[in-house]
């Protein structure tokens, strides 16, 4: 029998422990317990230094949103000390800074206003900026954007006004007309009134002008939307945006008698290219396409005695002239 139990491939029975063996053996568990409540306790402390590395970004993203709720806050003081100027006041009192700051505070302070007045308390409250921080192109005003968030929006707002140009230029409808206009930019940066007022006629404010807001199909005033103002929806009626462009020219009109393209850092540089549609990469190039752009405007201005044109042309010009080496 003790042959058999010892026989390879079977264990030896366990004998029989008495209670001196229980005891120690109880013990040798609570040791293994404890051994095992320490492991524990220590990886809860690895994890509790892990979330502690995780509040670093939580911090420096607040720290952008109080950045930028600060800047915000500055631009509505400047919007709502100068709130009796119109677009003539402004631009004969105010340095382009504080009328831009003045034009566009009062709808981004309004747009964030939400975010600025959280109902929801700490730490339930950043629970809103970290969703607005998911979405920062559609739900942040430009002050709460970083350094590479705009040049990230920037360089994808000169992609989507790029398609809305192509897609013009490829219309059926327009081909010819943007062909011609194009043709009679010359008489325009020449200063020639009479031509200037005949050119437009022609092709932007006449009953029959093919390039005329009121002329212009639904698809056709949705890529000149998208020209005029990227990040905006253009899924409304013609009618809106109508509306939406003559804004615009407006904005853009009033930005042309402050602006001085000398004077400008490389960021408001690019947005200023953004502001007019042109098409052009690094520094040097926007810097002389924009002050062409300008010189081209101020030719029509003068010829036509206006300080306004005809919000197709402000938004097609820089497309018109194909590249702007054409307006030297």
């Amino acid at each position: 029998m003790q042959q058999d139990m010892l026989r390879p491939g079977r264990e030896a029975p366990t004998p029989p422990r008495g209670p001196a063996e229980r005891d120690a053996a109880a013990s040798d568990d609570d040791g293994k317990g404890k051994d095992t409540w320490c492991r524990r306790l220590g990886r809860c402390l690895s994890r509790r230094v892990a979330c502690g590395d995780l509040w670093a970004p939580c911090r420096a993203l607040y720290a952008q949103f109080a950045a930028g709720a600060k800047e915000l806050w500055a631009d509505a003081r400047v919007a709502w000390r100068h709130k009796h100027l119109d677009a003539a006041g402004r631009a004969r009192a105010l340095s382009w800074r504080d009328a831009k700051a003045a034009r566009e505070a009062p709808g981004d302070f309004l747009r964030m206003l939400p975010l600025l007045v959280n109902p929801l308390p700490p730490p339930l409250g950043l629970v809103l900026i970290a969703i607005a921080y998911r979405f920062p192109k559609r739900l942040l005003a430009a002050q709460f954007h970083s350094r590479s968030q705009a040049e990230a929006f920037a360089a994808a707002d000169r992609d989507a006004q790029r398609s809305a140009a192509d897609a013009l230029r490829r219309s059926h409808a327009l081909a010819d007309a943007l062909e011609e206009a194009a043709d009679g930019l010359a008489f325009v940066a020449a200063g020639d009134a009479a031509a200037t007022a005949q050119y437009f006629e022609r092709y932007f404010t006449g009953g029959a002008a093919p390039l005329g807001l009121g002329n212009l199909d639904a698809a056709a005033l949705g890529h000149l939307a998208v020209l005029a103002r990227p990040r905006a929806a253009t899924c409304c009626g013609a009618w809106q945006l109508r509306r939406r462009l003559a804004r615009a020219a407006r904005d853009v009109a009033e930005d042309d008698a402050l602006l001085a393209a000398d004077g400008l850092t490389p960021a408001q540089l690019r947005d200023a290219c953004v502001l007019r549609a042109i098409d052009a990469d690094g520094d040097d190039a926007r810097r002389a396409a924009l002050r062409r752009w300008q010189a081209l405007h101020a030719a029509a201005r003068r010829a036509l005695r206006r300080p306004d044109l005809p919000p197709a042309f402000v938004f097609l010009s820089a497309l018109l002239v194909g590249t702007q080496d054409d307006l030297a």
